[in-house]
């Protein structure tokens, strides 16, 4: 289904080599009675659910499910990256061992910076 909304989509949107992806995630609230397995506070079911949404084509390629205590960087390792893809993450995605992982796989990624962030740009 990702591959024929991938081939009917109008325009590209980005003038860009590869599949261009956004990443973040957003819980789901869940009856803890019901879904105890769910426990988020002491009356309260979460679920978090991760997206991969492929831009261009305005499709969810990927979704994987955490429980809602689950940091966001934790799901980093599940997606399944493509070559020459781009990657676009929110501030809460900014681990640098995560981010060292997916550059030596051969994509490339676009990072809201935390405020506090410190770098160098090397070139």
């Amino acid at each position: 289904m990702i591959e024929e909304a991938r081939r009917r989509r109008i325009d590209k949107i980005f003038e860009v080599e590869g599949h261009v992806y956004a990443f973040d995630s957003t819980t789901i609230d869940l009856c803890l009675s019901v879904f105890e397995w769910a426990k988020f506070r002491k009356h309260k079911g979460r679920i978090k659910m991760h997206t991969l949404y492929d831009v261009e084509a305005q499709v969810p390629a990927f979704v994987h499910i955490t429980t809602a205590r689950t940091h966001d960087t934790k799901a980093t390792p599940e997606i399944p990256y493509e070559v020459g893809a781009h990657y676009i993450f929110d501030r809460a995605y900014n681990s640098y061992s995560s981010l060292s992982t997916i550059n030596n796989i051969g994509v490339f990624f676009v990072l809201r910076a935390k405020s506090n962030v410190k770098m160098k740009v090397r070139t």
